[in-house]
């Protein structure tokens, strides 16, 4: 009767510890799955970077996404020129101050098109600013289906 115990309680002990290990080991993507501007960003100073392979836009469409979280406000100003992004006025700050996340979303075919392509981003990828997060997504689009969704996810997220 008492080795039955022991063998539900080593069960149990086990289970524990393979759900630890699973929490604390998550599975990444190895580096050639990754975008060029995750591999440009991974390391920099001021940047966290992450990178979500097929990231679900809507109910049929997924799209991977390389994700850039400014870490202090030098290094937002800095993303915000890189990418293109207007300095939005004080005023307008303070009214979204608070409130839901203010994204600012783009096509990437702009005048910034050959910078653009220089750090890894296509013509026809999605760029969101998110100036309430200090964070900036860019969507690797392939179809004009991906792109008409994630500007209506980008639209409904900032309403």
């Amino acid at each position: 009767m008492k080795r039955r115990h022991y063998i539900a309680l080593a069960i149990v002990l086990g289970g524990i510890a393979l759900c630890s290990w699973i929490h604390a080991h998550p599975r990444q993507l190895p580096y050639d799955q990754c975008s060029e501007v995750f591999l440009r960003y991974k390391d920099a100073d001021g940047v966290s970077a992450a990178f979500l392979k097929n990231f679900r836009a809507n109910d049929t469409t997924t799209v991977d996404v390389t994700i850039l979280q400014a870490n202090d406000s030098t290094s937002w100003e800095k993303l915000k020129i890189e990418f293109g992004l207007r300095t939005l006025p004080a005023e307008f700050m303070k009214m979204i101050e608070g409130k839901n996340d203010f994204i600012m979303t783009y096509i990437a075919a702009s005048d910034y098109k050959e910078q653009f392509k220089k750090i890894g981003i296509e013509e026809m990828d999605v760029i969101a600013g998110n100036y309430t997060r200090k964070n900036i997504g860019i969507f690797h689009v392939r179809s004009k289906e991906q792109q008409h969704a994630l500007l209506h996810y980008n639209l409904n997220k900032s309403i």
